[in-house]
């Protein structure tokens, strides 16, 4: 993707490409970000998709779509750092590929999904509301119930028990408390306060100039300022946290280290790292499992808008104390000149490579898009271009700069036969 050819007009932003056969046009509004929002948007998006004021029924949903040639609403919640968005999206073939003229009834369609839900009397189907939220339990149990999922937001839970990051990651109490006080009034409320926090829109592919003015007529929302602030250094206690789970025979070990003198604009430091660990040629496989033969599985991440970086494995609970010091000594291999240097040219060359697929792949440019508009990242060209300038001493410097504080270990009783 060229980003200079990312343009503008009104509200709307728009990348002009023949490339893919797939047109993408997406709206963002921000929501204050809690646990009750979270679930209400929940709510909402699978509400609006069953139903609407002109399209009352799922079905007739599906057939509408199937006449505009699989063009697809669909809405979706998500975070970037301490915000949370909804987006309503619209996906649709480009009508010049089949030789059919539906654009416009694409559009016309997307407006109506948007802007006309089905609020018959200020009220929801109660229904379709009822039934969502019975599903949504279910989910929810059943994620519970699936220990590598459970652990995962145990673990989160744990190590931040008071910070906004695991708003979204409620638990099924949290869930049936809040669903039994919710109404209906709660729902369209919050869809209203939606629509006056809208932040930005964006289209993208085989658009004419005339098909972009005919997208940016259509939908006049006011945009709020918006500040694109979405780190938040988190402050974490030193504690070893051991939750035993008869439901499971595996051991989920984590490792979380303090970041010291922390700045969201190293982010780039943080992803030239994540190959050195985590490949099939990274330091975790290499030592955790082909060497010291202790994990199942493993891997780092950082959470780059809190300032935390973790290590995880998956072992059998005879090996924590082992797989405790395997952790400790991939730093010591990391302060090696020789494997770091190997190791930092394995990375900047995975992601020289990722810079020249990823222009073929659909996905991988929209992130792009959405990383210029929204500024919460890199764009992949200056993070490769960052990746490439850094030094085996600028990561030496990095890693010293993790201060080893919290370890979670989700240990499993159950018996194996």
């Amino acid at each position: 993707m060229n980003n200079n050819l990312i343009k503008k007009i009104d509200n709307l932003y728009y990348y002009q490409t023949d490339e893919f056969a797939t047109i993408k046009i997406k709206h963002f509004f921000k929501f204050e970000k809690n646990t009750k929002n979270f679930i209400i948007a929940s709510i909402l998006a699978e509400y609006m998709q069953q139903t609407n004021a002109i399209y009352k029924t799922a079905k007739r949903i599906n057939d509408t779509e199937k006449k505009l040639y699989g063009s697809c609403f669909s809405i979706c919640n998500d975070t970037k750092g301490t915000k949370g968005f909804i987006s309503f999206n619209l996906t649709m073939v480009d009508e010049t590929i089949v030789d059919e003229h539906f654009f416009t009834s694409s559009i016309k369609y997307f407006k109506n999904m948007l802007l006309k839900p089905n609020f018959a009397n200020e009220s929801l189907d109660s229904n379709i509301f009822e039934q969502i939220k019975k599903d949504l339990i279910s989910r929810t149990k059943n994620k519970e119930k699936n220990p590598d999922s459970f652990q995962k937001n145990l673990f989160y839970r744990h190590l931040l028990p008071n910070s906004d990051f695991i708003n979204k990651r409620f638990n099924c109490d949290e869930l049936e408390s809040i669903l039994e006080t919710l109404t209906d009034k709660d729902v369209i409320d919050f869809y209203h306060t939606l629509l006056n926090n809208y932040i930005t829109s964006y289209a993208f592919g085989n658009l004419s100039d005339d098909k972009i003015k005919y997208i940016a007529k259509s939908f006049k929302f006011n945009p709020i300022k918006f500040d694109y602030q979405y780190a938040k250094k988190e402050e974490i206690t030193n504690d070893y946290k051991v939750i035993k789970s008869n439901d499971t025979t595996q051991t989920y070990l984590y490792v979380v280290y303090d970041i010291k003198n922390y700045h969201v604009d190293n982010s780039y430091i943080y992803h030239a790292l994540m190959p050195m660990f985590n490949s099939m040629g990274g330091i975790c496989h290499e030592i955790l499992r082909d060497k010291l033969g202790l994990v199942y599985f493993s891997y780092a991440d950082v959470l780059i808008n809190r300032g935390l970086f973790f290590i995880s494995a998956q072992i059998d609970k005879k090996n924590i104390d082992k797989a405790l010091k395997g952790i400790d000594s991939l730093f010591e291999e990391l302060k090696k000149p020789e494997k770091l240097s190997k190791l930092l040219t394995f990375s900047q060359e995975k992601y020289r490579q990722e810079l020249y697929t990823n222009t073929e792949i659909l996905a991988s440019n929209l992130t792009n898009i959405e990383r210029f508009i929204f500024k919460d990242d890199y764009m992949k060209k200056e993070l490769v271009d960052k990746i490439n300038s850094l030094t085996s001493a600028n990561i030496l410097r990095q890693i010293e700069e993790f201060e080893k504080k919290y370890i979670f270990i989700y240990e499993g009783e159950k018996d194996e036969n």
